[in-house]
């Protein structure tokens, strides 16, 4: 500790630094009184519910009674630490061996003035205990007051498959006909022969929503473009009663955010249908909603 007697100013300027210190390790600053030159530290109640104090700051060199006029000529800043709760944290002799004074209760302690050495030997101090309480609280204590979701990462996201889902598939072909300009209702049926009604000019159109899956067949296959098919029904009987019935059959790939519009005709004779991506068969109706036009600009 240097010798030289420093300002009011620099001495508080000094407490109020080392409060800052301690309180960045998660250490508690509680202030007992209006009329005290003491800041008590306790451990914070994450870790302790009883909020043990273990230590403390007060500045030195206040002369009592003081009165009203009196001028005050703070000349250090010293901390205080339990010798019991530095030994909890298996710190004891190692901070001792750092300061090397304690008292009869067994609290060691240290005078601090406002000088580079010092603040750099309070850094030290901090850190010593910081590690004490990460040493005794593992990831508890480096925790404070952070989400404690932190320690659930890295999560594993779960692979999506992107497969079809019915219900969905009905909702994102409804929106994407509205945006078209189209009026649609669904059906409310839990299996319907058709999924949407669409309306336009006076005219309706039903539509079935089926999966635009990749058609295994073209699996290694050297087009250079991806093949579909769609499977509109699965017996016979479901297709004679939904060429009855139905209009056109959309098919919509979840995967690559894709549909194609065949017109029922194409299942008179065939339950499944495949549609190219590009320049093969039936690739004019992929993405495209020009049957549907044509068949509404017609009427």
């Amino acid at each position: 500790m240097s010798n030289a007697e420093y300002e009011y100013g620099y001495i508080q300027k000094l407490f109020i630094k080392f409060c800052f210190i301690f309180k960045n390790i998660n250490l508690e600053i509680d202030v007992p009184s209006d009329y005290s030159e003491t800041v008590q530290l306790y451990l914070p109640k994450e870790l302790n519910e009883e909020r043990t104090q273990i230590g403390s700051i007060q500045y030195g060199g206040i002369k009592y009674p003081i009165m009203d006029n009196d001028s005050i000529h703070l000349k250090y800043v010293e901390i205080r630490l339990k010798g019991e709760f530095l030994r909890t944290i298996g710190k004891y002799n190692e901070i001792y061996n750092l300061l090397k004074e304690n008292d009869a209760n067994d609290w060691i302690k240290y005078k601090f003035t406002y000088c580079k050495e010092d603040i750099i030997l309070a850094r030290k101090l901090a850190n010593i205990i910081s590690r004490g309480l990460e040493r005794e609280f593992g990831k508890k204590y480096l925790t404070i007051g952070i989400d404690k979701k932190i320690l659930e990462l890295p999560r594993q996201r779960p692979k999506y498959t992107f497969s079809y889902n019915q219900s969905e598939a009905v909702k994102i072909i409804s929106d994407i006909l509205i945006e078209q300009g189209y009026d649609i209702s669904r059906s409310s049926k839990s299996n319907p022969t058709y999924h949407i009604i669409v309306s336009s000019n006076g005219k309706s159109a039903r539509i079935l929503v089926r999966n635009l899956q990749h058609d295994s067949a073209y699996k290694d296959s050297t087009i250079p473009y991806q093949v579909y098919k769609i499977d509109a029904f699965e017996t016979t009987d479901e297709q004679e009663i939904g060429i009855k019935e139905i209009d056109f059959v959309v098919g919509y790939n979840f995967k690559d955010n894709v549909f194609a519009c065949l017109s029922i005709d194409d299942f008179l004779d065939k339950r499944s249908r495949v549609v190219h991506e590009k320049e093969g068969l039936r690739s004019e109706f992929f993405n495209s909603w020009d049957l549907l036009s044509n068949y509404f600009s017609n009427y």
